[in-house]
């Protein structure tokens, strides 16, 4: 049972199925080059090497379990009303801003879960790097409102 009370909810049905194809698609795409899954493959606090960057971390990941709590919420208690083409809207964007994060892989094998500098990187200007300097981030924020329209919060 989800936060929700109830299995009936299309949206977050959907939403799972969105971010299951497009997170298989984009892990069949990793696992093909070592130096990605290498570098995606360290995360968390554990893999930070000062103790403020731990302690961020954390602190960091705290909202985010956040975001995947309160839409069930909102659905038992019906705070929100968000019409049923818009959570499709979502569900496309979620879908979209995993194709944003391939293109940032396919563009930089350097993409790291952590902040680092590696000797033989050079930096990348090309792909979605010649529109924003961190295309991660922007397909993090795009995911994130995604995921609230999808699960119709």
């Amino acid at each position: 049972m989800s936060s929700a009370g109830t299995v009936d909810y299309w949206q977050a049905w959907l939403y799972l199925g969105a971010g299951a194809v497009s997170s298989v698609l984009l892990t069949f795409y990793i696992v093909k080059d070592p130096v990605i899954l290498e570098r995606r493959a360290k995360f968390g606090p554990a893999s930070e090497e000062r103790p403020a960057q731990k302690i961020i971390v954390v602190l960091g990941g705290l909202p985010a379990i956040g975001v995947f709590i309160v839409p069930g919420l909102d659905r038992r208690f019906g705070w929100s009303s968000v019409p049923p083409w818009l959570s499709v809207v979502g569900d496309i964007m979620i879908i979209v801003s995993m194709w944003m994060v391939y293109l940032v892989f396919k563009e930089n094998p350097f993409g790291s879960a952590t902040v680092e500098v590696s000797k033989e990187q050079k930096v990348t200007s090309t792909g979605p790097y010649s529109v924003v300097r961190n295309p991660m981030y922007v397909s993090a924020a795009v995911y994130f409102v995604a995921l609230s329209l999808a699960l119709a919060s």
